[in-house]
């Protein structure tokens, strides 16, 4: 009978203590570092530093825009096998120009000029040759003027040498007469600026006996201004 009673009390015992256990609230288990994602939310201001490992590769959307600062320099660094092609823009042939004016003295007057050329805008003038072929009736004296302007008018008087008398026709008639015949053709240096017309002007000493003729042809070229 006692051990009866002992049995039914640890029975008892434990179904009490079964009933404890079961009312108190259970905790997770903390999981081992590391095995949890962490998510950090930072602004700008507190940007988390982070370090570049292998090699990188950007990628650029649309077309940019890359610009130098004021003083900077650029190297070209080419081989003699592979040179860099360049251009004279100023190169005298790529600018050629030649003109040509015929001047008529009537016998009444002592001189004829006129425009031979005018420089473009944008442009500006360098006359290389002049080729002057005049003739006069015989024993005149004569002279001929350029006038070209840069920075003011320039005037230059090239020399003209007598090369004999000839028979001459007069423009638009049959007629003939013998004229001294002048002749020039020289280097020249000559700058006119843009927009200013070359004049050329023939001269001579009498006024009434004959016309007196005077072609001139200049040579040079154009450069381009700034």
């Amino acid at each position: 009978m006692k051990e009866f009673g002992k049995i039914l009390g640890l029975t008892l015992g434990f179904g009490i203590l079964a009933v404890v256990l079961a009312s108190i609230p259970s905790r997770p288990v903390a999981q081992a570092a590391g095995s949890a994602p962490v998510i950090v939310t930072n602004t700008p201001a507190q940007a988390v530093p982070v370090s570049q490992t292998g090699t990188w590769n950007v990628g650029i959307t649309g077309t940019p825009t890359v610009g130098l600062a004021n003083g900077s320099t650029v190297g070209i660094n080419n081989t003699a096998t592979t040179p860099v092609l360049v251009r004279d823009v100023d190169n005298a042939a790529r600018h050629a120009i030649q003109s040509t004016l015929s001047l008529i003295v009537p016998d009444v007057s002592d001189s004829a000029s006129g425009t031979v050329f005018t420089v473009p805008a944008g442009e500006r003038l360098v006359i290389e040759s002049v080729s002057i072929e005049a003739d006069a009736p015989s024993g005149q004296k004569v002279r001929a003027r350029i006038t070209a302007s840069l920075s003011g008018n320039v005037f230059w008087f090239p020399p003209l040498t007598l090369e004999g008398s000839f028979p001459v026709p007069i423009p638009f008639t049959t007629t003939t007469v013998v004229d001294d015949v002048w002749a020039a053709h020289l280097p020249a240096r000559i700058y006119a600026s843009a927009g200013t017309p070359i004049t050329f002007t023939f001269e001579r000493q009498q006024t009434a006996s004959g016309p007196a003729f005077a072609t001139i042809t200049i040579s040079g070229y154009l450069v381009d201004l700034p």
